[in-house]
């Protein structure tokens, strides 16, 4: 009589978050776009060029879009390496 004995899969303490960062890196892309989209809107909205219908606050503010585009860019460049 042969008895095999199966012990549950170990996993790294850093897996896990490995894994929702492969879920989620086909999303960075899009979000990445959008980002730039709306700075460069708001940017033309400063100058004149575009109407001016954003929201109030710091949301309103074209450096915070770029410097968050800027950031999903390093984040979708990364995932994909």
């Amino acid at each position: 009589m042969t008895l095999h004995v199966r012990f549950p899969e170990i996993r790294q303490p850093g897996e896990k978050g490995r894994e929702l960062l492969l879920a989620s890196a086909p999303l960075l892309t899009p979000a990445c776009v959008m980002a730039y989209v709306l700075a460069f809107w708001r940017l033309a909205a400063d100058l004149g060029m575009a109407r001016d219908n954003a929201p109030q606050g710091l949301l309103s503010h074209w450096q915070l879009w770029i410097a968050m585009a800027a950031a999903l860019h390093l984040a979708a460049r990364r995932s994909r390496s």
